[in-house]
């Protein structure tokens, strides 16, 4: 994380002149004491402790993906998400006349907000503050806000651009839309981290070591293999929507982690404790979380609907016969 060219002074004890545990911390440092990267220097200035992102893991033990305030406990930025999925949902119906759109995000706003109610009461997450237009949430529905925008809201989008990729006459829109989209992703993330002064503060903690979401993603990941072995004519559009979803939610975490919003840790020295992962422990879990907890484990918001014969192989197919305003039909 950068640091002023001028780091402030510690505030000293006036008895002492020494500096002063128990005090205020100077303007923009509170993010980086949250993270452990402050120390008090000689004569009391406020230095970054170069060692504070090194450490060494127990790849047995635990790993902590850590959420930043910025998105973590904020709420309000989820229902926007959350009101985006279900508008697009109901303009493809409107426009495509189908269904697909709308299973896929029954499909994963129930699995993820079961997920959720999971992990929360189990303790692999952590996320103590629930907060929309500042009122505490229960738990119930902060998961269901948390399983259509983190969940159902990348595998909507995902299907998409993969259906407008699969048609030939959308398909350089659809890409140049792509592009465009994940710009706007990272303008967001960097906007909404200049806007908060709570950069760098953990939100919530999730131990991605954890043995029972691990066996459940392994029976994900069997089911995905399944899915694209077994059944080929789904294979193209369910990979087209795997492929975008990794490029939506890739330049999201890119984006988190540069701004300080998203971060790996590991146990601290100290019971209950928690530092920085080296770097090599951070790239592999962060890109763990992006391919397998995430794209992967989208995938069945597809999967189940197209296997209970809900969905078409083909996105044409799924329209109406007959060409009307809106449809676009395969070359």
């Amino acid at each position: 994380m950068p640091l002023p060219h001028d780091m402030p002074m510690w505030p000293k004890d006036a008895a002492t002149n020494e500096p002063d545990a128990g005090a205020v911390l100077p303007a923009g440092c509170h993010g980086l004491a949250a993270i452990g990267q402050l120390e008090i220097g000689r004569g009391g200035a406020v230095v970054h402790r170069s060692d504070a992102t090194i450490s060494d893991v127990d790849f047995f033990g635990p790993v902590y993906m850590v959420r930043g305030s910025a998105f973590g406990s904020e709420f309000n930025f989820k229902l926007d998400l959350c009101l985006v999925t279900v508008g697009l949902v109901a303009w493809d119906r409107y426009r495509n006349k189908r269904w697909d759109y709308a299973w896929v995000l029954l499909v994963g706003a129930v699995l993820l907000t079961l997920a959720e109610i999971y992990m929360q009461l189990r303790g692999t997450r952590s996320l103590p503050d629930r907060v929309l237009f500042g009122r505490e949430l229960p738990l119930a529905v902060s998961a269901l806000l948390q399983g259509i925008s983190e969940g159902a809201f990348v595998a909507v989008f995902g299907l998409f651009f993969a259906d407008r990729i699969l048609q030939r006459r959308s398909r350089k829109q659809a890409l140049v839309g792509l592009g465009l989209t994940m710009c706007l992703i990272a303008l967001l993330v960097v906007l909404r981290a200049a806007h908060s002064d709570s950069s760098g503060q953990a939100a919530g903690r999730r131990d991605i070591a954890a043995v029972g979401p691990l066996m459940l993603l392994v029976v994900v990941l069997a089911f995905d293999t399944w899915f694209w072995w077994r059944p080929p004519q789904f294979r193209r559009r369910s990979l087209l929507m795997a492929a975008a979803m990794l490029a939506l939610v890739a330049t999201w975490t890119v984006a988190s982690t540069v701004t300080g919003g998203r971060w790996v840790e590991v146990p601290g020295a100290t019971s209950g404790s928690f530092q920085r992962a080296s770097a090599a422990v951070s790239i592999s879990a962060l890109t763990f979380d992006v391919v397998f907890e995430v794209v992967m484990a989208s995938v069945p918001f597809f999967a189940i609907p197209a296997v209970l014969g809900l969905m078409k192989p083909s996105p044409s197919q799924s329209m109406p016969r007959s060409p009307g305003k809106g449809v676009v039909q395969e070359r």
